[in-house]
């Protein structure tokens, strides 16, 4: 129910205010990843996941966005960060360099930290919540400061293990009937400091 074009105008401004509010891969001229990110505290004024909170996206408003110089030094939060679901991309360090690419435009820009939330390496779960995993953030050395329990993904989790992703979901799960529902369901807050 948003108006084309909503989207790209809070990216569009992201960018004018902040250099950069993310990091694509391309292979020709198909987008096959995406990083999406932020100054951190702006989840009020700029909805960090667009599928979950079109009503705020809807009400952004440029304007609000602060300025630049009133959030450096600060932190950069990443919202989302994302791979098709093609074999072909599979597996190729897609998601490792766009965030390297991010750690170094952050970097270079003055920022003091990068945040974020990550789960397990689960592949469903990771394909499913467009997030990245413990294990990959901290290769990049980030560290964890902090985990909570999350009611969406438990949901989500308990959903993909009954069938209701798909068979071949569900069939994914299997391979990780050894984790519990909730320790799979668990965000973890992860931080790497520039």
């Amino acid at each position: 129910g948003l108006q084309t074009g909503t989207i790209a105008r809070m990216l569009n401004a992201l960018c004018r205010e902040y250099g950069s509010c993310g990091v694509m891969a391309v292979d020709d001229e198909q987008v096959i990843g995406k990083v999406r990110f932020s100054p951190d505290g702006l989840a009020r004024v700029a909805p960090e996941c667009v599928q979950q909170d079109a009503e705020a996206l809807a009400a952004f408003d440029p304007d609000l966005l602060p300025a630049k110089a009133t959030v450096l030094p600060g932190g950069l939060r990443i919202w989302c960060l994302q791979v098709v679901d093609d074999a072909r991309y599979r597996g190729k360090g897609i998601a490792t360099e766009m965030m390297r690419q991010v750690i170094e435009w952050a970097r270079i820009g003055g920022w003091e930290r990068i945040s974020a939330k990550a789960i397990p390496t689960i592949p469903p779960l990771l394909d499913w919540t467009g997030l990245f995993s413990v294990d990959a953030y901290q290769r990049l050395g980030f560290t964890r400061v902090g985990s909570e329990a999350s009611p969406e993904l438990l949901e989500g989790v308990r959903n993909m293990r009954a069938g209701a992703h798909g068979e071949d979901v569900r069939q994914q799960w299997e391979a990780f009937a050894h984790v519990s529902a909730e320790e799979a369901a668990m965000l973890h807050e992860m931080v790497l400091e520039l």
